[in-house]
């Protein structure tokens, strides 16, 4: 039995096929995640996708990959204009 070849979804275009037989692409997926949805049951449903669309694994690598990337971008944006706060600026944005 050979494995499926995984996707890179860091590297993967915005339009990539996540499932392709519904037509969802990666930026669906990313633009939920911008949206507040995090969980994989939600994002799912929202997608009108279930189990039986085999694409559960890839929904759940996108939102494991994107999540913490956006909260991160999300919570540092007010942190002196650098995302990440200061320390993601080596200190040089933020008076002391």
């Amino acid at each position: 039995m050979s494995e499926a070849i995984k996707t890179n979804w860091i590297k993967a275009p915005a339009d990539a096929f996540v499932c392709e037989a519904k037509g969802v692409m990666l930026r669906d997926v990313v633009q939920l995640v911008l949206d507040g949805y995090e969980d994989l049951a939600a994002t799912m449903a929202e997608l009108g996708l279930d189990e039986s669309d085999n694409c559960t694994q890839d929904v759940k690598d996108i939102l494991d990959i994107f999540v913490p990337v956006v909260n991160a971008w999300q919570e540092g944006s007010g942190s002196c204009g650098c995302a990440g706060g200061c320390s993601g600026c080596s200190g040089g944005c933020c008076p002391e």
